[in-house]
């Protein structure tokens, strides 16, 4: 199925990553290497990305379960404050490199630009922007309720 998304992408001329963990889950995998369709100037190319481009060492995925919705809430609130697991604040950037790739539309190859969108995101990470900006949007809806 995910091939094909992708090939629908790249015949309306739209900029996608259709990807697939190794294991099974749609998302960039922290488990193990991930499978990429890469849908940009009305073609496909595909790939397996590594999670050794980026020096990183596989997390089993019970490093990155959670539980009921108060405990998942802490658990992103610790991640954007940059004081989650390895595994977690990992799996975080992954994604968030993805979609900036996706994004940008880089000239370079999918696992390239993910070398600098990581960088990005974990630095992100570090500065704890994202948790100021979760803050200043739950502090907004709470005045316009």
């Amino acid at each position: 199925m995910a091939p094909l998304m992708a090939e629908v992408f790249a015949k309306r001329g739209t900029r996608a990553i259709v990807m697939r963990g190794l294991e099974g889950l749609d998302e960039m995998s922290i488990s193990t290497d991930t499978q990429i369709w890469d849908a940009r100037d009305e073609k496909v190319r595909e790939e397996v990305f590594q999670l050794s481009k980026l020096h990183l060492t596989p997390a089993d995925l019970s490093e990155l379960a959670g539980g009921e919705p108060v405990e998942n809430a802490q658990i992103l609130k610790n991640a954007l404050a940059n004081q989650a697991s390895e595994a977690i604040l990992n799996s975080i950037a992954l994604n968030a490199a993805a979609a900036l790739v996706a994004y940008q539309n880089p000239q370079k190859s999918f696992s390239e630009a993910m070398k600098e969108g990581f960088e990005v995101a974990r630095d992100v990470l570090a500065s704890q922007l994202a948790l100021k900006l979760l803050e200043n949007w739950v502090n907004w809806t709470q005045k316009q309720v």
